[in-house]
């Protein structure tokens, strides 16, 4: 290519086909200049881009290089710290066999070592490991309880869940002497649960070495939720636990169970506490002891000792766990067949009690054992059903005699079934009235009406003492006496 040196000038005076036009050597000299001038300063530029591109390639690539050394320093740390994992894993692997072969007369023992080697093992791990790495090795849900897991499982075999060192196969008709044997062996029942303030101190221990207070709640709550609940749980819900033999035995150890978490972790906050006893209640409670309650309650059949009272009443069984209890939907099934159960207990004493103020003493005990629990309704209207008309019939038939002042144990056994609170006032004074009052009207009348001059002293003492026994002393006046002298009927007869 050829340029033209010339200028602007040029060209124009060409356009113009001006071909004698003389270019001025000062323009012709400053666009040469210019041009050049432009020619050079764009070289340079391009040579500054290219200077500072190459600059700025040189500091990535030495960013790189690092980031690079840094990954392999980072990779060679990683290896060497799965090595010292793989070490302790290995470690945990010669706890459990070492656990296997040992041979320790007391289980706590055993225990006992099972948590000082993992407590060992925890720290070795937690001392080794920043926060970060832990996150990013998933200690809390893979790495630690790989461990804690197996260490756990290969001792807790050797403990009793419930310690409970006999085996009972309850027979309903036979309850009493299985009692007594239970009683009698075991003073009274030994239940042996200090294994679980082992297992607290242990764990305490663990969560100690952790360090961390949210990955000492993760640990606990792993040890409990996914190791000894369960383990407890499944004994519950086995043959082994009788809820109506063994009540004892289940009662002290889930209320063992729920100390234990509080001596667990001793600076654990009132409030995550709290969170894991309400996942053992839930597991304990909920779906293992109401559950065994709730059938025990409905196949439950009522057997009288030698003296025709309930040997085995529903009451021992079932009223330790009620403050346990918190689900009232489950409690008022419960209730309801507690209900029928009771109705069913007092027809049945009623077919083989033949005597009446043995009955009515018998249907006392039992029905009185539930007086706070049910509404006084609900009791009321038990005793209406079942005992009040036996009680009519029995009082139909006692004489009130003149010669006999005493007012005979029929008519003092109604006072006092009353005076507990287990029957109405319309009940009460209904029989009183109808039995009790007409027939004794009756008596004092016909001995007012004798033919002969009548004992006006006699008189006077027979309805005193009756006056007495009726309206109570003001030192001595019980719910029957104040019951009665708000009676109109009552009244106008005295």
């Amino acid at each position: 290519n050829i340029i033209d040196m010339r200028g602007p000038s040029s060209t124009v005076a060409e356009d113009k086909s001006q071909s004698n036009t003389v270019v001025p050597l000062g323009e012709e000299l400053l666009h040469n200049v210019t041009l050049l001038l432009n020619t050079h300063e764009s070289q340079l530029r391009t040579s500054s881009y290219m200077v500072k591109s190459t600059e700025r390639k040189i500091v990535s690539l030495e960013e790189e290089c690092n980031e690079m050394i840094n990954r392999k320093e980072g990779i060679d740390n990683r290896i060497t710290k799965m090595k010292f994992a793989v070490e302790v894993l290995g470690e945990a692997e010669k706890l459990i066999v070492a656990m296997s072969t040992m041979m320790k007369d007391n289980d706590c023992e055993k225990l006992d070592f099972a948590m000082d080697g993992l407590n060992n093992i925890l720290a070795k791990l937690y001392d080794n490991f920043s926060k970060e790495e832990r996150k990013s090795l998933n200690f809390e849900s893979t790495l630690v309880p790989s461990i804690v897991q197996p260490v756990i499982e290969a001792v807790i075999p050797s403990l009793n869940p419930l310690a409970i060192q006999f085996r009972i196969d309850a027979r309903p008709l036979d309850l009493q002497p299985v009692i007594e044997a239970v009683i009698s062996s075991l003073n009274p029942l030994a239940i042996e649960l200090t294994w679980m303030d082992h297992l607290a101190t242990g764990i305490d221990k663990l969560c100690i070495a952790v360090g961390s207070d949210s990955e000492a709640y993760s640990l606990r709550e792993m040890i409990f939720t996914d190791i000894i609940v369960p383990w407890i749980s499944t004994a519950m819900n086995s043959s082994k636990w009788d809820p109506v033999v063994n009540v004892e035995v289940g009662l002290k150890t889930h209320e063992a169970l729920l100390t234990c978490v509080d001596k667990s972790f001793l600076g654990a906050e009132v409030e995550e506490n709290k969170l894991l006893k309400h996942v053992i209640h839930l597991e304990i409670i909920q779906n293992c002891v109401q559950p065994k309650l709730q059938r025990a309650v409905s196949y439950w059949k009522p057997t009288l000792d030698e003296n025709n009272v309930v040997s085995n009443p529903m009451h021992l069984w079932i009223l330790p766990w009620l403050h346990h209890f918190r689900n009232e939907s489950a409690l008022g099934t419960m209730f309801a067949d507690i209900r029928r159960s009771l109705k069913k207990t007092s027809s049945f004493i009623s077919k083989h009690e033949p005597d009446d103020v043995a009955f009515f003493r018998s249907c006392n005990v039992t029905l009185r054992a539930w007086q706070k629990l049910f509404e006084e309704s609900n009791i009321y209207s038990l005793t209406s059903e079942s005992v009040t008309p036996r009680f009519a019939r029995c009082l139909a038939r006692v004489p009130i005699e003149f010669s006999r002042i005493s007012h005979g144990v029929q008519i003092n056994t109604l006072f006092d079934y009353f005076d507990t609170g287990l029957m109405s006032a319309d009940d009460f004074l209904s029989l009183f009235e109808g039995e009790i009052l007409a027939s004794w009207a009756y008596t004092l009348h016909c001995a007012t009406l004798e033919e002969n001059k009548p004992n006006l002293t006699s008189i006077a003492k027979f309805y005193s003492v009756w006056k007495e026994r009726v309206f109570g002393q003001l030192s001595k006046c019980t719910k029957s006496h104040l019951a009665l002298r708000g009676d109109l009927m009552v009244c106008r007869h005295f």
